[in-house]
């Protein structure tokens, strides 16, 4: 599967019972790479994420911050084979 957000793509493994995880992405903003990397699980109406990332900065040190995604779907339900 992929996720899309803000025009990157993540891509990544879904399982059955609706988890999901992606591999990382790095996402450069200025002289920053942003490296993310999400996972979570899909329920019949969304889905809860977190996304988390490590930010290397020219000529500094490293640190990182997580993000928590909760999604609702507008219509029509998500088929969890599990």
């Amino acid at each position: 599967m992929t996720l899309t957000h803000e025009g990157e793509s993540y891509p990544g493994t879904i399982a059955a019972d609706g988890t999901f995880a992606t591999t990382p992405v790095p996402v450069v903003v200025g002289s920053d790479t942003h490296t993310l990397t999400i996972g979570g699980r899909f329920s019949t109406t969304g889905f809860n994420g977190i996304v988390t990332a490590e930010v290397t900065r020219s000529g500094g040190p490293t640190c990182g911050y997580v993000v928590n995604w909760v999604a609702t779907r507008r219509d029509g339900v998500n088929v969890i084979p599990g």
